[in-house]
C-alpha cells in the first residue's frame, strides 16, 4: 500500500497520516502532497488567504512557500466512517517569498475518505497571540 492509502477495513490511523502530511511539507513532496490532499482542499493560512490543492502545490514547487519545520502539540483526532478531524496547535518555521518567519496557530485539519483512500479536504489555521 502506498502513503497515504489506508485499509479501509480498519480504523484509521489519522495520527499517521498527519505525520505523513507534515513530512511531505517539510520535505516539499509534492507526490506525496498531490496523494494526501484531496482535489477539492480548502486551504486556509493563518493570514486568512485561502489557497486550492493547485495553488498551494505551486507555491510549495516554486518555493514560494517553504515549511521548514513544523511540530503540533495539543493534538486531538475524531474519527467517523467517512470523515475525520485532527486540532492543535502546530509551531512552524517557514520561508514565504524568500521571508523566514516562526508561526504558531491553533489548527483544524478536516479529512475525508475518498473511495478507498482519506485525504485533507480542509485546512484552517489561526495564529496563537505571542
Amino acid at each position: 500500500m502506498k502513503g497515504g492509502d489506508v485499509d479501509t477495513t480498519q480504523p484509521v490511523d489519522l495520527k499517521s497520516l498527519e505525520d505523513e502530511r507534515c513530512r511531505a511539507m517539510t520535505s516539499a513532496d509534492l507526490a506525496a502532497l498531490d496523494r494526501l490532499f484531496s482535489d477539492d482542499l480548502i486551504w486556509t493560512h493563518s493570514s486568512a488567504k485561502v489557497d486550492s490543492k493547485k495553488r498551494l502545490l505551486a507555491k510549495i514547487e516554486s518555493g514560494e512557500s517553504q515549511y521548514l519545520s513544523m511540530r503540533c502539540e495539543d493534538e486531538k483526532y475524531v474519527v467517523s466512517a467517512d470523515a475525520a478531524v485532527a486540532s492543535g496547535v502546530v509551531s512552524m518555521e517557514v520561508r514565504l517569498g524568500g521571508v523566514e518567519r516562526s508561526l504558531r496557530s491553533r489548527y483544524t485539519n478536516v479529512w475525508f475518505r475518498e473511495g478507498d483512500v482519506w485525504r485533507v479536504v480542509a485546512w484552517q489555521s489561526t495564529a496563537v497571540p505571542a
